[in-house]
């Protein structure tokens, strides 16, 4: 399983209607919510932040979530 993290971020994060939370749980999606809240906190997404639109997020917070992403896959390249 390859972790990438492309130069255009905004592309790899999907729906802009969807939040950080929702990034990360579809990748682990039997996590429990607390999880993905620490995970996500880990990479300075904390209170409303997990649940504001992708769409919104500046540049530093998208790069953000992808490497919350990345982290959260374990990838092994």
């Amino acid at each position: 399983r390859a972790g990438y993290f492309p130069q255009d971020h905004h592309e790899i994060l999907g729906d802009p209607d969807t939040t950080p939370l929702d990034v990360v749980w579809n990748i682990v999606p039997t996590e429990a919510t607390s999880w993905v809240r620490g995970q996500l906190g880990r990479l300075l997404f904390s209170g409303a932040d997990v649940t504001k639109k992708v769409g919104s997020l500046s540049g530093g917070e998208a790069a953000r979530l992808v490497f919350c992403s990345i982290a959260v896959a374990h990838p092994n390249v």
